[in-house]
């Protein structure tokens, strides 16, 4: 399993969460189906991104931190109307999630599928990352759980005191 270190983190990042605001993120896991339709519609995305929806699902994770799509949509899909004019990009992009800012975070289709980011102050532009969707993921999941364990930490010593 590729994201078995992931999946922990963010078990346990669920379980910090749920216990704060009473809920815990829900996440879609994808079907052995479900995954051959979308290798069969995008022939050529990571599967990386595709292992991530089967092992760790669609949705969101800490706080609505960062969420993944289950379908990459084209990013005029994701934006309303009236931004269209400034998404005009030279390169060809399929989203796949967001974070609560709205930032797209999008796979670069003729980089080797790398990921990018699309901020809301500079629609007109993409942040390359120069990273894989592995890399990209395990590295959020990664800074989450830290700033998680710290938090948690911080608060533990409060109450003891």
């Amino acid at each position: 399993m590729r994201y078995e270190r992931e999946l922990e983190a963010l078990k346990y990042i669920d379980q910090l969460d749920a216990q704060l605001i009473s809920h815990k993120e829900e996440r879609e896991l994808y079907s052995k189906k479900q995954i051959e339709e979308l290798q069969k519609e995008y022939s050529q995305v990571p599967k990386e991104y595709l292992e991530y929806l089967s092992e760790i699902g669609a949705g969101s994770f800490g706080k609505e931190f960062c969420t993944i799509f289950g379908d990459l949509c084209e990013i005029e899909d994701f934006y309303d109307e009236s931004l269209l004019e400034f998404l005009n990009f030279e390169e060809r992009v399929l989203q796949f999630g967001c974070d609560p800012s709205d930032k797209a975070l999008v796979f670069l289709i003729d980089e080797n599928w790398e990921v990018g980011e699309i901020w809301d102050d500079d629609l007109g532009s993409i942040y390359r990352t120069g990273k894989t969707f592995y890399d990209y993921i395990s590295e959020i999941v990664d800074c989450l759980y830290k700033a998680q364990r710290k938090s948690n930490l911080i608060a533990e010593g409060k109450r003891q005191k």
